[in-house]
């Protein structure tokens, strides 16, 4: 079965599946998408880690709004494709995909929308690298390239690579 829904990243202090940003993923329906799934919490220190199937309309932005801290989200498409939403306290965002290939090939992705291996690579670095953690550019570029997965295995492997040790 397919994946489709959220990884979302953030520090905060009480349970990230409590912020307001999230409840309104799982408590809501949007334009005919079902209201999101808990899938399952994890932490990394201040740092948790939310997975929701399904659901609509989570955005880093928020989450940032709501913590003060960065924030980073992938919308999982069919499996297939992750596409990432970052943002920091002091307004820098961006947006690039996980899988960008098949993002232009099976979804019509734009190449600009879609992002490069290299260029979305340094972004993540600089992200995580403003949100305090210590990356690995090399493990982002290899998790940036590969299938998601319906385990969320490319998810897993560029969160690693960002530097978290979600538990």
């Amino acid at each position: 079965m397919a994946f489709f829904g959220y990884y979302a990243v953030a520090r905060t202090g009480q349970p990230i599946d409590e912020l307001t940003a999230v409840r309104r993923v799982l408590d809501a329906g949007v334009d005919g998408i079902s209201a999101g799934t808990l899938e399952g919490r994890w932490s990394d220190g201040d740092w948790q880690l939310v997975v929701i199937y399904q659901g609509w309309g989570l955005d880093a932005n928020d989450l940032v709004a709501e913590t003060g801290a960065p924030a980073l989200i992938v919308y999982v498409i069919e499996s297939a494709v992750g596409v990432v939403e970052a943002a920091t306290v002091d307004g820098g965002s961006w947006r690039a995909c996980l899988n960008p290939d098949d993002a232009i090939r099976a979804f019509d992705f734009e190449t600009d929308d879609a992002g490069t291996v290299a260029g979305t690579t340094e972004l993540a670095t600089a992200w995580a690298a403003a949100a305090g953690r210590t990356p690995n550019p090399e493990t982002i570029a290899t998790a940036v390239k590969q299938y998601v997965g319906p385990s969320g295995d490319g998810v897993s492997a560029f969160l690693i690579g960002l530097g978290f040790q979600f538990q």
